[in-house]
C-alpha cells in the first residue's frame, strides 16, 4: 500500500523484531512540471523516467509530472540498455542524471546532461553540466541551442547567396 502511494519503504527492527514501518516520499521540486512542459513546447517528444526506485513510486511521480513513460526497479545496466535501444531505433537521446548509477547512460546518450551537484563520475561522463543543479536551466539551454543552430543555418544561406551573386557577376 505504501509503495502504490509513491512511498519507499523503511523497516526498522530492534533485536530482530519489526518495530517501525515507514513510507518516505521524495518531494518533486516546485516548477519541474512547468519546465517539462516547456521542453515539450521546444520539440521534445518523449519524456521518460528511468529509476532504481520501486515502480509504485515511479508511477506516482510520472503521473504528477505528465511523463510519456516511466520505468522503475532499474539497475544502471538496465538504464544503459534502454538508452541504447532508443538510439538503435534512430531516436536522438538526451539523458539527465546526477549519480554514479546514471554515468553509463550519460556516456551512451547523444547528449549527457549532469546536474552540477551530482557525483564526479556523472559530471565527467556528461556532455553538459548544469552547474547550479537548476532543472529550469535545461529548457533555457535547449532554446539557446535551437536559436544558435537557426542562426548558423541563416548565416550559411546568406554566405552561399553572396558567393553565388559574386560568381554570377
Amino acid at each position: 500500500r505504501f509503495e502504490k502511494n509513491g512511498n519507499s519503504l523503511v523497516l526498522t527492527a530492534v533485536d530482530g523484531e519489526l518495530k517501525v514501518l515507514m513510507g518516505i516520499r521524495d518531494q518533486i521540486r516546485p516548477g519541474v512540471r512547468e519546465e517539462l512542459q516547456r521542453l515539450r513546447r521546444l520539440g521534445v517528444k518523449n519524456l521518460v523516467m528511468l529509476s532504481g526506485d520501486n515502480q509504485g513510486t515511479v508511477d506516482v511521480v510520472s503521473r504528477e509530472l505528465g511523463l510519456t513513460e516511466a520505468h522503475g526497479n532499474m539497475l544502471p545496466e538496465d538504464k544503459a540498455a534502454y538508452v541504447k535501444e532508443l538510439i538503435d531505433k534512430g531516436q536522438i537521446v538526451a539523458f539527465v542524471g546526477d549519480g554514479v548509477n546514471d554515468s553509463p547512460s550519460l556516456a551512451l546518450a547523444h547528449i549527457g546532461i549532469a546536474m552540477g551537484g551530482g557525483t564526479d563520475v556523472a559530471i565527467e561522463t556528461s556532455d553538459v553540466v548544469l552547474m547550479n543543479s537548476d532543472f529550469g536551466r535545461l529548457p533555457h539551454a535547449l532554446g539557446l541551442t535551437k536559436a544558435t543552430a537557426r542562426n548558423m543555418r541563416q548565416n550559411i544561406v546568406i554566405a552561399v547567396g553572396v558567393v553565388l551573386v559574386l560568381l554570377a557577376s
